[in-house]
């Protein structure tokens, strides 16, 4: 059995770019969202 080390510096980069393009995605359907709702 394998598990990743989440102490490495490399799986909490990655941790953070995650979360950052998750952040962006929501941001990115919110203003579509709103957009929605401002045209009808």
């Amino acid at each position: 059995m394998y598990r990743i080390d989440r102490e490495h510096p490399l799986v909490k980069r990655l941790n953070e770019i995650i979360n950052e393009i998750s952040l962006q995605m929501a941001e990115q359907e919110l203003e579509k969202m709103k957009r929605e709702v401002s045209v009808t």
